[in-house]
C-alpha cells in the first residue's frame, strides 16, 4: 500500500510531526510569556528553594513551578471566559502562580508528622502564615492573599462559599482557584470525560481525587475521623463537582455555549491550546 501523502508532496505522517512540532514551539513561547507576566510570583518559588535540589528525594522541585503555571495559565482563560476585570483577572493569576510556593516545606511537614489531618493543619497553618508574611513584603494585591488563604485545604471554606445564596464576585474569583487546582494533577492536559463502570461521567477531577485518595491512604482514613466517616479526597470530589456546575452556569449564562459540567476541564485546555495555536 502507498504511504498517504499531502499536497506538497511530503507524507502524512511527517506532516503530522511538522504540526507538533510548530505545536511544541508556540506552547513553549506561550508558557515563558505567561511566566514572564506573573514573574513576581515566580521569584517567591526560588526563594522559597522550589528551584534547588532536593539531595534527600534526590530531585528538583521545580515541577512545582510547572504545576502552577498550568494552573496560571487555566486561571488565564477562565477569567477571559467569565468577563473577569484586568485587575480580577491579574490577581487569580498571581494567586494560581504563587498557590504552592510553599509546597516543599508544606511536604517536609506534613511526611515529619506521618500524614496524619494534624499535620495537614499545621503545614496550612505555617505555609498560611509564611505566606501572609512574604506577601505583605512584596506589596502584593491583598485580594491575592484572600484567594489563596481561601484556597486553603480545610472544606470548611469552600463550605461556607457554597451555602450563599448570592455568590459575589470575590466568592467567584476563590471558587474559579479551587476548582482548577481540585482537578489539576501535575503540569498534563487533561483527558476527556469518559463513562465509569457505574455509568456516570469521569473527569479530570475524578481522576485526581481518587488518585490522591489511593497515593495517600493514611491520610485519607485519619481524615474520616473529623468529617463524619467521609475522607478528605472524598470531600474535595464532591464540591469540586458543585463548584463545577456552578461555574458551568455562569459561562454559559455569558454566551460559551452548552458545556456538560463534567467536560469544564477539557473545555478550559481546549481553549489553552487555541490560544497557542493562535500564536505568531
Amino acid at each position: 500500500m502507498s504511504e498517504i501523502s499531502t499536497r506538497d508532496g511530503s507524507s502524512l505522517e511527517e506532516s503530522n510531526k511538522e504540526k507538533v512540532r510548530i505545536f511544541e514551539e508556540k506552547k513553549h513561547k506561550f508558557f515563558v510569556k505567561l511566566g514572564l507576566s506573573v514573574r513576581e510570583a515566580l521569584k517567591m518559588h526560588k526563594e522559597s528553594e522550589l528551584w534547588d535540589w532536593d539531595e534527600k528525594r534526590n530531585r528538583s522541585w521545580k515541577n512545582v513551578s510547572k504545576h502552577c503555571l498550568v494552573e496560571t495559565a487555566r486561571a488565564l482563560i477562565f477569567a477571559d471566559k467569565l468577563g473577569f476585570s484586568k485587575e480580577r483577572k491579574r490577581d487569580l493569576m498571581i494567586a494560581a502562580a504563587l498557590h504552592d510556593f510553599f509546597k516543599r516545606k508544606e511536604i517536609d511537614i506534613i511526611e515529619e508528622k506521618n500524614m496524619t489531618w494534624n499535620s495537614i493543619l499545621e503545614a496550612e497553618e505555617k505555609a498560611s502564615e509564611t505566606l501572609d508574611e512574604a506577601l505583605e513584603k512584596k506589596n502584593f494585591n491583598k485580594d491575592v492573599i484572600e484567594i489563596i488563604v481561601s484556597k486553603s485545604f480545610d472544606p470548611s471554606v469552600k463550605k461556607q462559599i457554597l451555602e450563599k445564596e448570592n455568590l459575589s464576585q470575590e466568592d467567584i474569583t476563590c471558587l474559579v482557584l479551587m476548582y482548577i487546582d481540585s482537578y489539576t494533577d501535575g503540569d498534563e492536559w487533561v483527558k476527556p470525560s469518559e463513562i465509569g463502570e457505574d455509568g456516570e461521567a469521569v473527569n479530570a477531577l475524578d481522576r485526581r481525587e481518587q488518585g490522591s485518595q489511593e497515593r495517600y491512604g493514611l491520610l485519607s482514613e485519619d481524615s474520616k475521623k473529623y468529617f463524619n466517616g467521609e475522607s478528605i479526597f472524598s470531600i474535595h470530589r464532591r464540591t469540586g463537582h458543585q463548584i463545577e456546575k456552578i461555574l458551568v452556569d455562569i459561562l454559559q449564562q455569558r454566551g460559551n455555549g452548552n458545556i456538560a459540567p463534567e467536560d469544564l476541564p477539557y473545555f478550559i485546555d481546549q481553549e489553552i491550546k487555541a490560544e497557542i495555536e493562535s500564536q505568531t
